[in-house]
């Protein structure tokens, strides 16, 4: 009986170690829904430099005025008070400086920012950012801790512009005013900003991209680059200062995801062209892992979304684990890649009324094969026959 139960036990674990594939799979961060009152669009995420989660959003509980959560490890808790804003916000950005103190911007009557002190969160600047209408705020800061704030305004027309904070007012970057909409903000190794935003190119809305060179903004390759319709554009930039935009194209009255980047001369295709499923008009997010490559997250499924993640192999566009992972419907996608190249990914979720979720998806582990194991477990199976 002994033998009996050695020799079982010796094939259960040598079956493990056999038949043992690379896993991953995506699970939850902390509570799902964790985010009270945050049932719509307006939220931030990101990853302070010790892969500590945060999350800034519209809080409907308290008349959408801004809360700042962050994950401990267990669960999601307060950083600060339950609001840090004394009125509501329609657009948020979350960043944080080279000593992981975060800042929110935010747009309400006008543009501001507030940052943590460890204790309180206050307001960056004498004055806010701005006094005008705003919409789609993008917060950056470079590597010498310079905050820089891109939004478009409310105008009949709107204009693109990008605010620098001197330390204590907030200046005017080159005084952009380029007609569009929906601007993103990165920076190069240099610390010179790149912005690109959705305009009115030749009768469509393309995405477009600029460079401030220390006195002007410089039009960065051809204007209106995307062959179609460029909506929600998404800028990145890799190790070596190559930026990637993606966005959704609306060519054929279908939207589907994108992505190129610029080689110095040209915009060129990354992989296939509208790589994705029939999708939402719903903004898409893009992310590089620690080997520049590149990762997409995006909502799909029309009338029931599903959050869906790929990444670049190089040559095409493949799925990461499965289609539509999460346990319920999800819109608004955020992605944001750890230093151990973990992803997260943001969103709002149907299953627990709209409020934000955070899911992450660990790379796998593999087991290098033994060509030994094989062998032993067929002589155990054979032994265990015999009892």
């Amino acid at each position: 009986m002994r033998a009996h139960l050695l020799t079982a036990f010796s094939v259960a674990v040598l079956s493990c170690l056999l038949f043992r594939q690379s896993y991953a799979a995506w699970e939850q961060v902390g509570t799902a829904g964790f985010a009270a009152g945050s049932g719509s669009c307006y939220f931030s995420f990101a990853l302070d430099s010790a892969d500590v989660p945060y999350m800034a959003y519209a809080n409907s509980v308290y008349s959408d005025k801004v809360s700042v959560m962050k994950f401990n490890g267990i669960d999601w808790v307060q950083v600060g008070t339950v609001v840090v804003t004394t009125s509501g916000a329609r657009s948020i950005s979350l960043a944080f400086d080279s000593a992981d103190t975060p800042y929110v911007a935010y747009a309400d009557e006008g543009v501001k920012v507030i940052k943590f002190n460890g204790t309180d969160w206050e307001q960056v600047g004498f004055a806010g950012v701005a006094e005008e209408c705003a919409n789609n705020l993008k917060l950056a800061i470079d590597s010498a801790d310079v905050l820089y704030v891109a939004y478009g305004n409310c105008d009949v027309t709107p204009k693109i512009k990008l605010m620098k904070f001197n330390g204590i007012f907030w200046d005017d970057v080159g005084f952009l005013l380029a007609e569009g909409i929906d601007p993103k903000l990165a920076f190069d190794s240099t610390d010179a900003p790149y912005l690109v935003y959705t305009a009115e190119v030749s009768s469509d809305y393309k995405a477009n991209m600029m460079k401030f060179n220390g006195t002007d903004w410089e039009q960065v390759g051809a204007a209106g680059f995307t062959p179609s319709g460029g909506f929600y554009p998404q800028l990145t930039i890799n190790n070596s200062d190559v930026p990637y935009v993606a966005y959704v194209d609306d060519a054929y009255n279908e939207a589907k995801a994108n992505v190129m980047k610029f080689n110095g001369t040209d915009w060129k295709q990354v992989g296939a062209k509208r790589f994705t499923p029939v999708d939402r008009y719903d903004p898409l997010q893009l992310a590089l892992d620690s080997a520049d490559i590149p990762y997409v997250v995006y909502s799909h499924g029309g009338s029931s979304p599903q959050i869906n993640v790929m990444k670049f192999n190089g040559t095409d566009w493949e799925q990461v684990e499965t289609t539509g992972f999460t346990p319920g419907e999800g819109v608004f996608p955020q992605l944001a890649i750890n230093s151990s190249d973990i992803l997260y990914v943001a969103y709002s979720d149907s299953a627990n009324a709209f409020r934000v979720s955070v899911m992450k998806f660990h790379p796998s582990v593999s087991v290098p094969p033994n060509k030994f194991l094989p062998a032993i477990y067929h002589l155990l199976l054979k032994k265990k026959d015999l009892y």
